[in-house]
Order: structure tokens, then sequence, then C-alpha cells
């Protein structure tokens, strides 16, 4: 499982993405242009790459390698998995 936070309506909201497939890019629900997701929380058997952009495109903005989890600082719209 592969958690993460956004807002939406004034107020926080929690997403998961359940068992995502290796090599699969996932558009976060939540995320949007004005607002990205994040606080994400990798619970996944793989390294899970985030990226600012839709699409997994763009620089990689930071690697969450399995177990691995980062604080609201990190701002993400997509998320690739291996």
């Amino acid at each position: 499982m592969f958690r993460y936070t956004y807002r939406a309506d004034g107020s926080e909201h929690r997403g998961e993405l359940l068992d995502p497939g290796s090599e699969e890019c996932v558009d976060v629900k939540g995320a949007t242009d004005q607002d990205a997701a994040y606080a994400p929380v990798n619970r996944t058997n793989g390294a899970a790459v985030a990226f600012l952009e839709f699409g997994c495109v763009g620089d990689v903005y930071r690697v969450l390698d399995p177990g691995a989890s980062a604080g609201r600082r990190l701002r993400f719209r997509s998320v690739l998995f291996s």
C-alpha cells in the first residue's frame, strides 16, 4: 500500500494506492494543478519514485524505498512503482 495526503474542500484527506503494479505510473487522486499531494508513505515491496508533475514526467523528485516515508514538504502529483 502507498499512502499520501492531499487537500480538498478546505481540509486534509488521505489517499491510498492498493497493490500498484510494477512499472506503473499513477497520477494520484486528489492532486491538482494548484495543489500537489504530500506526506507519502511507501508500504509496497518496491521503490516508489515521486514526480512533481502528472504522468511521471520531468525530474525525479524523490525515490522512496520500501518502508520509507517523507514529510509534508515532499510534494508530488504522480508516482512510478518498481
